[in-house]
């Protein structure tokens, strides 16, 4: 087995050490990278005088107009959630958001919202109605034909 050398550090004549030619602590300050008196020191705000802005209700008020419940998801799924439902309303196939269809029932849809999260949807003749948003326990359940999916 071939041994490895072992690099030694060395003391520049700052007092530094280091592997390279020269000391790159030293070499920042010289140049003016890092320069202490140009800094900019923190302003010192205080907290209980500073206004909290208005809480923004639009978010609140957008969970009346969605076709399901949507309260109880996180917010990245329900962003998620309403993304895939603003375009099965503009007609794109299921296919094209990789939903598939479930065996035991050609009706039921499922589209992946996240990897823990699937939208669970019925196919009927003219159009396609959501049902819940479902975290990956619940789905498993429905997947496994165990319980039965809500009909509409």
């Amino acid at each position: 087995m071939v041994r490895r050398r072992r690099k030694w550090r060395k003391l520049f004549a700052c007092g530094h050490r280091g592997f390279g030619r020269y000391c790159h602590r030293c070499d920042a300050f010289s140049t003016g990278k890092r320069d202490r008196t140009t800094e900019i020191q923190p302003v010192v705000v205080d907290v209980r005088r500073v206004k909290k802005p208005k809480r923004d209700h639009s978010w609140y008020q957008r969970f009346d107009r969605d076709p399901i419940e949507l309260r109880h998801l996180p917010k990245s799924i329900v962003i998620k959630t309403r993304r895939i439902l603003d375009l099965l309303d503009l007609g794109v196939a299921p296919g094209e958001l990789k939903g598939r269809r479930f065996n035991f029932d050609r009706t039921l849809l499922r589209i992946p919202v996240s990897y823990r999260y699937r939208l669970l949807c019925r196919w009927q003749a003219d159009r396609i109605v959501p049902l819940p948003v479902l975290s990956h326990e619940a789905y498993n359940a429905i997947s496994h034909n165990r319980k039965q999916a809500k009909k509409r």
